[in-house]
């Protein structure tokens, strides 16, 4: 099984049910439109020439386009590289050397750091925002394609990237879905920071038919 897969069939059980919600830019999606999202973020980055299999890290915080981005960098046979907005420039600048990031996306707030990286960078509204055109069904990744980069450690030494495959996070998705109990119609708030897991949390609850909310920073 694969990234593409499960959210296509997500889109093909719920097509109108309410999948995304953000109450801070009032934009809401449905399974179907959050599918042919995902779609669009792949022909963008198509359109930027990069390659599948090519890395491409995450700088922001928690959005409906952090989301778009993150899911549609992997069901387009990318490489997500999520990024914490904490860290030094320095650490930042290793963990994209690390990985051999093409691609840096970045939100507003972060748009000075992502440019004093000195690799090619761009906001995730230029991914996000692409109006799809001739959509057509996208193709299955092979389970063993790499997926996920997660750079995790560091207290005591250089933080490591775990490496995620699609058919290991697609049994990561499993265990969360089977562990929490959920069922279609139940309505997850997130307000936790989505680069170190809550993505992978929130993806496991929209393949249940789950509707999430982004309700931004916990305050």
């Amino acid at each position: 099984m694969d990234i593409s897969t499960l959210l296509s069939q997500a889109a093909c059980k719920w097509p109108d049910q309410i999948a995304l919600h953000e109450p801070a830019s009032a934009r809401t999606l449905t399974f179907a439109e959050l599918d042919r999202a995902l779609s669009g973020v792949g022909q963008a980055l198509d359109h930027l020439q990069i390659a599948p299999s090519a890395r491409v890290a995450l700088l922001a915080d928690a959005s409906l386009d952090y989301l778009l981005a993150d899911y549609g960098c992997m069901a387009s046979g990318r490489v997500r590289v999520p990024l914490d907005p904490a860290l030094a420039l320095d650490e930042l600048l290793a963990q994209l050397q690390d990985a051999g990031a093409a691609l840096l996306l970045f939100s507003e707030q972060y748009a000075g750091v992502a440019q004093g990286l000195g690799i090619r960078c761009l906001p995730l509204k230029a991914v996000t925002d692409s109006n799809p055109v001739d959509i057509l069904p996208r193709p299955a990744q092979s389970p063993q394609a790499l997926a996920s980069l997660n750079y995790t450690g560091g207290t005591t030494g250089t933080p490591k990237a775990v490496m995620h495959r699609h058919a290991s996070l697609c049994a990561v998705l499993q265990n969360i879905v089977m562990g929490r109990g959920a069922v279609v119609g139940d309505v997850l708030l997130n307000v936790r920071p989505l680069w170190p897991i809550a993505a992978v949390a929130v993806l496991a609850h929209l393949l249940i038919g789950g509707r999430v909310v982004l309700g931004g920073r916990f305050d």
